[in-house]
């Protein structure tokens, strides 16, 4: 199902207090805006689940239904991606789900902490990605006489994670993958190097996944979900 459809069964579940209605919608919404990051992985490559697609700028919506329902598991993962909407949208909303040309917008309170967090989650893109490319190599470096990977990582720093001259780092996506990166940038590094980075990138995506809610102020009590 399309994400207006699947926002008019929440909302008409939680108007009427047909449960049922209520838990389907938010079952079909959760697989897509899920507090788990590999299942959040996986359907954002694609912006859908078997369940239900979406589009970014939903992300409005889901916030605002989480908070109407008490779905607070959601609200981690879409303020995310309310962060990566342009300001203007954060500021005056998007397209509601509505064939009236009506528009969804975030209340004051999640207008301001998106605002806010935008600035801490580009730092905490940049500083990850000098975590990942630190010019310290794999104990089992195949290179390590030569010094070639540490050359090489030292080089990748200084040419492409740059924030005065570059876009990979000036933006709010923390939790950006790397894959574009390894697929479209001219570097080689040792097997066992490569493998390091990877490790790397995994552990400083799971720190960042793991303080979105507190770093949105998002309370997850146990229990909590959709409530008609």
């Amino acid at each position: 199902m399309q994400f207006p459809a699947v926002a008019a069964l929440v909302q008409l579940g939680h108007k009427y207090r047909i449960q049922h209605v209520l838990n389907e919608g938010i079952r079909r919404m959760s697989s897509c805006f899920s507090d788990k990051l590999d299942v959040w992985d996986a359907v954002n490559k694609n912006m859908g689940s078997a369940l239900m697609t979406y589009a970014s700028t939903d992300a409005i919506a889901v916030v605002n239904i989480a908070r109407l329902t008490g779905t607070h598991s959601m609200l981690p993962v879409a303020l995310y991606l309310c962060c990566q909407l342009d300001i203007d949208t954060i500021l005056n909303g998007a397209p509601g789900p509505h064939a009236d040309g009506s528009r969804v917008c975030l209340s004051p309170d999640d207008v301001a902490r998106c605002i806010e967090q935008r600035g801490t989650l580009l730092h905490h893109n940049v500083i990850s990605a000098l975590r990942i490319w630190k010019s310290t190599p794999s104990e089992k470096c195949e290179a390590r006489e030569t010094r070639d990977c540490v050359g090489e990582l030292e080089r990748v720093t200084r040419e492409w994670i740059d924030y005065d001259t570059g876009d990979c780092l000036n933006h709010p996506d923390a939790l950006g993958g790397w894959v574009e990166f390894f697929q479209e940038a001219d570097f080689s590094l040792c097997v066992p190097c490569c493998e390091m980075i990877q490790k790397r990138v995994t552990e400083e995506r799971r720190a960042i996944w793991e303080r979105l809610p507190r770093l949105f102020g998002v309370s997850q009590r146990p229990g909590s979900g959709p409530q008609a």
